[in-house]
Order: structure tokens, then sequence, then C-alpha cells
């Protein structure tokens, strides 16, 4: 089993997938990487993990890679599928995704990666069988990774 984490606050997504270590930045929140301004204040506010913005909710995802979105969406390095533990705790948000930064609209609380961590992580994931990533939020992270379910 390997894992990977990510705290929202640090902007830091790190761990080990096999033999590939990760320390590397990364975004979340509504439009977290959006080349476009935005007023809404729960875009990037840690605070604000609800429907419609805020970084992607603390807890457990399993991982998957994947070449496109659930929605169909291509991305040119692949992404990866976030698979909650609990469904009612992402206030009916779905389709979260580990993915490059693409097009205005940025992400509406995926984790947001360089291509070159990109293509690493897709390899590693890829390659992992049965890789989770921990995300932490309001609680700390140490307090999500003993909740591993999925």
């Amino acid at each position: 089993m390997a894992d990977l984490y990510f705290d929202p606050i640090k902007k830091e997504l790190f761990g080990r997938i096999g033999g590939e270590q990760f320390k590397e930045h990364a975004d979340s929140g509504g439009h977290a990487t959006s080349t476009a301004v935005r007023a809404d204040w729960r875009a990037n506010n840690i605070f604000s993990a609800g429907k419609y913005g805020g970084v992607i909710p603390g807890g457990a995802y399993r991982m998957l890679a994947r070449s496109k979105s659930r929605s169909g969406k291509i991305y040119r390095y692949g992404c990866i599928w976030l698979e909650s533990d609990s469904v009612s705790r992402l206030w009916g948000r779905d389709g979260l995704l580990i993915h490059v930064r693409g097009g205005k609209d940025g992400s509406i609380g995926c984790i947001v990666v360089e291509s070159k961590v990109m293509q690493r992580l897709y390899s590693a994931v890829d390659g992992g069988g049965g890789s989770v990533l921990f995300v932490g939020g309001l609680v700390p992270l140490s307090n999500v990774v003993g909740t591993r379910t999925v």
C-alpha cells in the first residue's frame, strides 16, 4: 500500500508511491490556479470546503490513474481520480481529481500540480496497486491518517 499526503494549508503534496518519492507544491480550491480574476472569497479559503468552493475536503481518497476526467475531458498527462471513503463528507461534490493546471477555469476543489509532477505521479499511481491519498484540512493531517477506510 502506497500513501500520499496533501496539506492544503502548506500547499504541499508529499509521500511515497512504490519507489517514487514526492515532496511537491500543489494547489487546491475554487479556481485555485485560474488565469481569470475571481472575486468569490470562497475560492481558496481553507475554512470553505463546501459544495461551491474551497479546497478539497479532508479525508482519505483512493487514487486511480486515468487518461480523462469523469466528464470526458482528456488530460495530456493523464489525471488521478480521487474516490472518497465518505461521499457525505464531500457536500455533494464529486469528480475530484489531481490534474495539471489548464484553461481559464482552473480547478474547483481538485488538487493541481505541475506537468512534470503529474507525469511522475500518474506513472507511480498506475503501477502502485492501491495508492491512498490523505488530505488534511481543518483537522490535523495526523488525525486523518488514522481514518483509513478506503
